[in-house]
């Protein structure tokens, strides 16, 4: 029996891509914000008893002030929240602790002119812009004293504001008279929220809060007339271009065109693309996901989220703050593809010019374009014609994912349905492949590896023979030598600069190293948002000068079936996707991710009784 297992080996293989193909799950969330009703005219606060004007001057080019400038302090009202009884108490005890912890984090980076008075609101005033919430009499004029804060948040829990796939959302709601800064804001929190249902469950969140804070900081379209920098003299914030025969409204200050300038290796650049997808609320309120990937203010939630020097730019140039670059440089997609990038189609002739952004083959594992994600090609058949102007394969139907112009990119794979973030090399899921090396934890990063112990004689191990997949390896940055090491059980493999194949004593196959400068970016080796933030990482200058190119170009034949032989393949998905219903919604190709440890788990079932 055992033999004729063998003999069609072939044919489990063609079995699992079947399997795989049905095997889905709707785990997308996008932002909130369009389900906010704004009022059509801003609120600007009075403040009781404050008569100090100077302290509120905006940021200018001076560096001589730059000692003036200290972490924003954001006070957290919760007498609304604590007084909805409706709402679990443990629910309502956990989410105001990861909003917490998402508040500590943007105070570490986000600098300002403090107040130097208390700040007391007027409650009418405050619940009429506020989304009906009211504030706590410390805050209260004639009530309190006022609180020392920069910016007022305020929160609710809410049954009926929010869509069925919005965790949250959030917006300013009231501003300073004369600097025109938000001061007060709020953040919505859907009330089926179930943070025991999910692990890492309260990471996930504290990104998405993070997210959303920065919506009521500065994120936001009503913003952009308040937004004031000198060296602007009078221009406006955004600007319309026509890319690909479709018109763009583009970011142009010039922090954000500095910093993207330098990113994707592009000197003419113009401005940053708003997003065009999703909505009236994403539509212009978030960076447009086809460039900006992984960028923690795109309009979707993206198992690599990062804080990029672009977003950071726009901090520098609303005139309020200024910010610690804290970002780890882990932000990588487009890195240094130059203007093409911004401007070209994504995919050419069935073809990417961009590899580590995009992809042309649903069949294949990959890493994510920052290489800290385990993932797989999403490209899909939708059930309608593709929009003309994002139709990049002969068939009309074929395409990927429509935030993002229907680019085909990378997305995680599911290893286990109750957690958040599973493909992700730092909080996610196993592949079950301990046994061969692979680590999720702080030091580990995505690495394609086709390893199999030379030993392992079992259906499964033998079924992942000649198999490029993406592993979770801990590697070690040496700064001096430039070169990267990758822990393999206890074997250490010395990666030179470029990366490149490497072959592991004790082991069948081979690790595709990565390019030093593409993985070791920061001054501190940091892999996520808050990881770079606590440990006060910036991006290392000369990091910026790395260039991608697939791993030892010649292997790239494995991953890639422009190339592949056909001995050897990939697992992947063939999903259909039903466009039918609301178009400008685009909800209905979200969350599709591979599920594939229950596949892995029969299988080794299946092997222990053949």
């Amino acid at each position: 029996m055992l033999y004729n297992f063998y003999l069609n080996k072939n044919m489990i293989y063609l079995l699992i891509i079947l399997l795989l193909s049905f095997v889905n799950f709707n785990l997308c969330f996008k932002c909130g914000f369009n389900d906010l009703k704004f009022p059509e005219n801003d609120t600007f606060i009075s403040f009781h008893d404050n008569n100090d004007t100077q302290n509120r001057l905006l940021n200018t080019d001076d560096s001589s002030d730059n000692d003036e400038f200290e972490s924003i302090r954001i006070y957290l009202d919760t007498e609304y929240i604590e007084n909805q009884t409706t709402v679990n108490k443990t629910l309502k005890s956990k989410a105001l602790d990861v909003l917490k912890s998402a508040i500590n984090l943007l105070q570490k980076i986000v600098l300002i002119k403090r107040e130097t008075s208390k700040l007391i609101l007027n409650s009418t005033q405050i619940q009429n812009s506020c989304d009906n919430i009211t504030i706590s009499n410390d805050l209260a004029s004639g009530k309190g004293k006022g609180v020392d804060a920069d910016l007022v948040l305020l929160a609710k829990f809410t049954d009926n504001e929010l869509g069925s796939n919005v965790q949250a959302a959030a917006s300013y709601c009231g501003l300073d008279p004369i600097s025109h800064r938000p001061i007060v804001g709020f953040v919505l929190i859907n009330s089926s929220l179930d943070l025991s249902k999910m692990e890492n469950s309260e990471e996930y969140l504290k990104l998405l809060f993070f997210h959303e804070i920065t919506h009521v900081l500065v994120f936001h379209p009503s913003l952009w007339e308040h937004h004031y920098i000198p060296v602007l003299n009078g221009e406006k914030f955004t600007k319309v271009k026509e890319i690909n025969g479709i018109n763009r409204t583009l970011i142009t200050s010039p922090n954000v065109l500095k910093a993207a300038k330098k990113h994707f290796g592009c000197s003419d650049i113009e401005g940053i693309e708003l997003e065009n997808q999703g909505g009236t609320g994403t539509t212009g309120s978030h960076w447009e996901s086809r460039i900006m990937l992984g960028d923690y203010m795109i309009g979707f939630d993206y198992s690599e989220i990062f804080l990029s020097e672009i977003t950071l730019g726009l901090f520098n140039d609303s005139g309020w703050y200024k910010v610690n670059d804290y970002t780890g440089g882990l932000f990588r997609h487009g890195k240094n593809q130059k203007c093409e990038f911004l401007e070209d189609k994504c995919i050419k002739k069935e073809l990417t010019p961009f590899s580590n952004e995009f992809c042309n083959d649903k069949a294949f594992f990959r890493c994510g374009s920052s290489r800290l994600v385990r993932s797989f090609c999403y490209l899909v058949s939708y059930t309608s014609n593709i929009p003309s102007d994002y139709q990049y394969f002969s068939d009309p139907l074929k395409g990927g994912y429509s935030y993002s112009d229907y680019c085909p990119i990378s997305m995680e794979l599911l290893l286990n349905s109750s957690m958040y973030l599973s493909g992700n090399c730092k909080y996610g899921g196993s592949f079950g492949y301990e046994n061969i090396g692979e680590v999720v934890g702080d030091k580990s990063i995505c690495v394609l590896s086709s390893l199999v112990g030379s030993n392992e004689t079992s259906i499964p191990m033998e079924m992942l023979k000649n198999r490029i997949r993406p592993m979770c390896y801990p590697i070690t940055c040496n700064m001096n030598t430039k070169t990267v090491t990758i822990t393999v059980l206890k074997t250490n493999i010395s990666c030179p600069t470029e990366g490149g194949e490497q072959k592991v004593d004790g082991f069948d196959g081979v690790v595709f190293c990565p390019d030093f400068n593409s993985v070791c970016t920061g001054t501190t080796f940091c892999t996520s948002l808050s990881d770079c933030i606590e440990k006060k990482s910036v991006a290392l200058e000369e990091t910026f000068q790395y260039n991608y190119k697939p791993e030892n170009q010649q292997d790239y034949k494995y991953y890639s079936t422009n190339y592949a032989p056909n001995e050897i393949t990939g697992i992947g998905a063939n999903t259909e996707v039903n466009d039918d219903e609301e178009e400008e919604e685009n909800t209905n190709d979200k969350g599709k991710y591979i599920i594939l440890n229950p596949i892995l788990f029969i299988i080794y079932i299946l092997s222990q009784f053949l």
